[in-house]
């Protein structure tokens, strides 16, 4: 353990007699390191990180399928069939997303919402923070009206109040009684930043309430335990085929889609992440080759100073240790002032218009990115430091004192010559 300390305080040393290199090293691998930490923050809570519900593997996105293959929105009576014959998707809700009016102390704010079907809460398995969710008596037509807050909304707009519990509040004008709030991780749809959620209910007097062919529903649903997604998918198939024959003139040729809630989620974006990301990760490793070549160019006008070190006894382990502490500290220096370019880039992740990316506002810095900085920290430390330090060990003590000149000056040489070959290739 000595031996290593007085590795790392050597390396501070020999990095301080030369901050022009370690400035150049440090700069380029805060840039690499912070940007692949940043992209990993927004992949992590995006792609890796499982929806915000209870067992969000068995949830599913339920579409009509058109004719031509493409999938829609749901007609709100081909919703109530789906929901009385289904076996294998075991519940369902219905969701329309819109902005309702709110009628504050001052100005109306617009607020976005959802209308949703009473059984969205059970469905998700969430309960209310304060008071409850909907009952199933409350979406049907000319029900008393109600509403759930989001808990940020809740605190905003009512100081955080139990009270707020039964007050009547003016949504587009009509009085809506407050029944509950939701807690503050609860967020559906995801990513949607939902703050009032009220009863959808279909009045069969109503025109559309009567449609088939009006499809404007979002529908989800979750699996029975035991179905997998693609019993599913055969079970909702069937049901449609049903439909078509009942109902001719709205269901012929038109089928049902079910997709997993996550792939649904993703399924736009990852492309476009997964691409950034490995651009970002050929950018790390040119970043490595960068700081590789600097590593040997100062190897080379070090080889005296390496030279009597090794005349006074510095084994090869000894030389090898050195350099790696020097690229091990520049690493960590690297990954510690990365982490404020990760912070930027999350930021500027935050500031992107609404709807911009799936669960954006879910973007940080938590443990888990952390990690991955360190991880690519140490990583790196051992891409480009294993190689130089090794050229540095390679002479023996009997030609110590020209193990930077003649043969091993013409390797140096090919080493550099190779890595800004490698370097051009990935930039290319």
């Amino acid at each position: 353990m000595g031996n290593v300390l007085g590795d790392f305080r050597y390396a501070l040393r020999s990095l301080a007699r030369q901050p022009t290199f370690a400035g150049v090293a440090i700069l380029t691998l805060v840039l690499g390191i912070g940007l692949n930490t940043a992209i990993f923050s927004v992949i992590k809570a995006v792609l890796l990180n499982q929806l915000p519900y209870q067992d969000p593997s068995r949830l599913v996105v339920l579409w009509e399928q058109s004719p031509t293959g493409t999938t829609d929105l749901v007609a709100p009576l081909t919703f109530v069939d789906w929901q009385e014959q289904s076996l294998a998707v075991r519940s369902m809700a219905a969701f329309r997303q819109l902005r309702y009016a709110f009628a504050g102390n001052g100005e109306p704010l617009d607020v976005p919402s959802v209308k949703a079907t009473p059984g969205l809460f059970a469905m998700l398995r969430v309960n209310a923070m304060l008071g409850r969710t909907f009952l199933p008596e409350e979406g049907t037509p000319g029900a008393d009206r109600v509403a759930i807050l989001s808990q940020s909304f809740w605190e905003r707009h009512f100081g955080g109040s139990p009270g707020t519990i039964g007050r009547k509040i003016q949504l587009d004008a009509q009085p809506y009684t407050v029944i509950g709030v939701m807690p503050a991780a609860f967020d559906f749809p995801p990513g949607g930043n939902v703050d009032i959620w009220t009863p959808l209910s279909f009045d069969p007097s109503d025109a559309h309430g009567r449609s088939r062919k009006g499809r404007s529903l979002n529908v989800v649903g979750r699996l029975a335990d035991g179905v997998p997604l693609e019993r599913a998918q055969r079970d909702m198939t069937l049901i449609a085929g049903r439909l078509a024959t009942t109902y001719p003139d709205s269901n012929t040729g038109w089928g049902a889609r079910v997709i997993a809630a996550q792939e649904q989620l993703v399924t736009t974006v990852r492309p476009a992440l997964l691409m950034i990301s490995g651009a970002v990760g050929f950018l790390l490793l040119i970043v490595c080759a960068n700081v590789a070549n600097l590593i040997l160019a100062r190897l080379s006008s070090r080889r005296g100073e390496i030279a009597v070190r090794a005349a006074l006894g510095a084994g090869r382990l000894q030389l090898v240790r050195q350099v790696m502490a020097e690229s091990f500290l520049l690493s960590a220096i690297g990954g510690a002032l990365g982490l404020l370019v990760a912070w930027a880039g999350v930021r500027l992740v935050h500031a992107l218009p609404e709807g911009s990316l799936p669960r954006m506002q879910e973007v940080r810095l938590d443990g888990g990115v952390l990690l991955f900085a360190l991880i690519v920290s140490v990583l790196v430390a051992l891409v480009f430091g294993l190689v130089p330090a090794l050229q540095a060990s390679r002479a023996g003590l009997r030609d110590t004192m020209n193990a930077f000149s003649g043969a091993t000056r013409s390797s140096g040489g090919r080493l550099l010559s190779a890595l800004v070959v490698i370097e051009v290739a990935l930039a290319l």
